[in-house]
């Protein structure tokens, strides 16, 4: 390796550079998922086996052996050129990746574990001079979905405190402001109700009510954390499901005092399982409406 040993900081430099660019790439896909490790590995699939990375790295650690130079300035330029290329998923794309706090310390794990991963990689195959970081390299790009995974994993009793302490604060907020909750669901149409309700009610009082579709449970526990204060009259919540029980926790955060249900259908049929089970989900609104509401 200390032959060209000039190249090994270079390789490092880019390295790294490229696989922050994945892991961001990955982490705006798992944030959609809801960081649920099974439907983000369902995604996920063979994925990064197809990345043009992963095969960067494969060609250059085998072009190696007969032409090292060569397969160093492969990997280097083209490490440069894919990192380069990739569209930032911060400002690009249907869905933005929303660096949240969560999202934020995922990125931050998931980058020391593929590090760590690919030092480690390297000095196992040390005895093969430089071509050891071109196949770690390959082995990190391969593995990187699981090492989000394992990051979520290793912040998940960390997460769990502090979405506790979030939502606790939340309840207390909606109990002090005590504002008029109607609560809004649906297969269709939750956003555009929401919008349409929330400006015929202000005629009549001070209302909030999220802009775009916030509604999942830390979703609105931030929005009330950040929104909600004293004067407010009523308070518009737009309740998501992906499962029975869902709306049920939102409606333990946000107890409505009216609610109102757009439609239902067959939206997200793969997550439920069947009709019959959205129905059930949807109808958890309808059942924490007070007598009279």
């Amino acid at each position: 390796m200390s032959d060209f040993w000039p190249w090994l900081p270079v390789i490092t430099l880019v390295q790294t550079f490229l696989i922050w660019q994945r892991v961001l790439a990955y982490l705006r896909y798992f944030q959609q998922e809801g960081y649920e490790h099974l439907r983000f590995l369902r995604w996920a699939n063979i994925r990064s086996l197809t990345d043009p990375a992963f095969w960067l790295s494969i060609i250059s650690a085998f072009l190696f052996l007969w032409a090292p130079t060569t397969a160093l300035v492969l990997f280097v330029s083209g490490a440069v050129i894919l990192g380069l290329g990739q569209p930032d998923p911060r400002h690009s794309g249907k869905v933005l990746l929303k660096l949240t706090w969560r999202a934020t310390r995922v990125l931050a794990v998931s980058m020391v574990f593929a590090v760590s991963a690919w030092i480690i990689v390297t000095n196992l195959y040390r005895d093969t001079g430089l071509r050891a970081p071109l196949i770690s390299a390959a082995v990190v790009f391969a593995v990187l979905p699981l090492v989000l995974i394992a990051a979520n994993a290793a912040l998940m009793p960390y997460e769990g405190a502090v979405q506790r302490g979030y939502e606790a604060e939340a309840v207390a907020r909606v109990k002090a402001v005590h504002p008029f909750i109607v609560g809004i669901t649906g297969s269709y149409g939750k956003s555009s109700t929401k919008a349409m309700l929330a400006h015929i009610l202000q005629f009549d009082g001070p209302t909030l009510a999220a802009s775009g579709s916030i509604n999942t449970l830390m979703g609105i526990t931030r929005h009330i954390r950040e929104e909600l204060v004293f004067g407010h009259r009523y308070m518009i919540v737009e309740m998501g499901a992906f499962k029975t029980g869902s709306i049920r926790r939102l409606c333990q955060l946000t107890p409505p005092s009216a609610g109102l249900v757009t439609a239902v259908g067959d939206m997200h049929l793969e997550r439920f399982g069947s009709l019959d089970e959205i129905v059930r989900a949807k109808s958890e609104l309808a059942q924490a409406v007070p007598p009279g509401g």
